[in-house]
């Protein structure tokens, strides 16, 4: 049937997409056991609302998470640093509140970084500065302080974030 094709897809590719599916009020973390290899998680408009799961490093080898319009609630967890695999995080249009985690800036492979139309506040973590890649940011439409962190202003492609 069509979902065991995606189970299959999942595990021969690395890739998930379930864009639009309705899969409940709960960020499926199961999927870090269920798919071990998994390196692509694309969830947008897939969850109706759920806290972000302080349980991310047990995505070891992913390079993309896409969650947009999820309704994911309540803190970045600072385990999102323990996925040092990422290049892209796309957490868009969520209801993330609280600080940007300065465990960020353990994600030395990130290139994609979007937390626009959320909730967070308070400071832009410095340790963004250490992410020499990043070459797609946004993060507007949150409370953050308008001051921007040096480290953050020396980074080579900063010119392009949307802040």
């Amino acid at each position: 049937s069509h979902s065991l094709r995606f189970v299959s897809l999942a595990q021969t590719t690395g890739l998930l997409d379930l864009t639009g599916n309705r899969l409940g009020n709960a960020f499926p973390v199961q999927f870090a056991t269920n798919f071990p290899n998994l390196e692509t998680l694309i969830l947008n408009d897939a969850i109706s609302s759920g806290a972000a799961p302080e349980t991310l490093n047990l995505f070891q080898n992913l390079v993309t998470l896409s969650a947009v319009n999820c309704g994911l609630f309540g803190n970045l967890p600072t385990t999102i640093g323990a996925v040092t695999t990422l290049t892209s995080l796309t957490l868009s249009s969520n209801i993330l509140s609280g600080n940007i985690p300065s465990e960020i800036g353990q994600l030395l492979d990130l290139e994609e970084f979007n937390l626009d139309r959320n909730f967070f506040g308070g400071a832009i973590p410095s340790e963004l500065g250490l992410l020499t890649k990043l070459k797609d940011v946004n993060l507007s439409g949150n409370s953050l302080d308008a001051a921007v962190p040096q480290q953050v202003q020396d980074l080579p492609n900063f010119g392009d974030f949307v802040l």
